[in-house]
């Protein structure tokens, strides 16, 4: 995922371009909203780009673009694009406490150099034995027909 951050989020000279939505000619919004989720999606995260993009890109960075992204979102966006299951888990990780170390495991398999000096910190690995059991403790992200991830009608291709 954070190799899919540094392809679509990208500058040039004072521009910064944001385009994580790959491909939205087949994706409609849902009638019952006024803004399809990967346009209020994607201008969420582009407020939040140019720290990440000049502190380089790191677990650190992304875990921040994501929290701004998130509370961006439900601030800026939720109110016309509807309540969305994924940004919903995602602000619950925030309340819970778990931000840090949820995207240290979302992230792991790209910066796994940064994640074991992360862990080596007695703190932070009790940060992530937290997580991991508020997790496994019935916090999963749930879909179904009524909870979905985007409030979109996807038309057949």
């Amino acid at each position: 995922m954070a190799d899919v951050f540094a392809e679509r989020i990208t500058t040039d000279g004072n521009k910064i371009r944001v385009r994580l939505i790959a491909d939205n000619r087949h994706v409609t919004a849902n009638p019952n909203h006024l803004l399809p989720f990967q346009l209020g999606y994607e201008l969420s995260y582009s407020t939040g780009t140019i720290a990440a993009i000049e502190n380089g890109w790191s677990i650190t960075t992304l875990t921040e673009l994501r929290r701004h992204a998130v509370e961006n979102y439900l601030k800026s966006f939720a109110a016309i694009t509807g309540d969305l299951a994924l940004i919903t888990y995602l602000k619950s990780i925030i309340d819970a406490g778990h931000w840090e170390a949820y995207n240290h495991y979302v992230f792991v398999s790209v910066f796994p150099d940064e994640l074991r000096t992360w862990y080596d910190i007695d703190t932070n690995r009790a940060a992530m034995d937290s997580f991991i059991d508020w997790f496994n403790g019935g916090h999963q992200l749930t879909l179904d027909q009524y909870n979905n991830v985007s409030r979109l009608i996807v038309e057949d291709l």
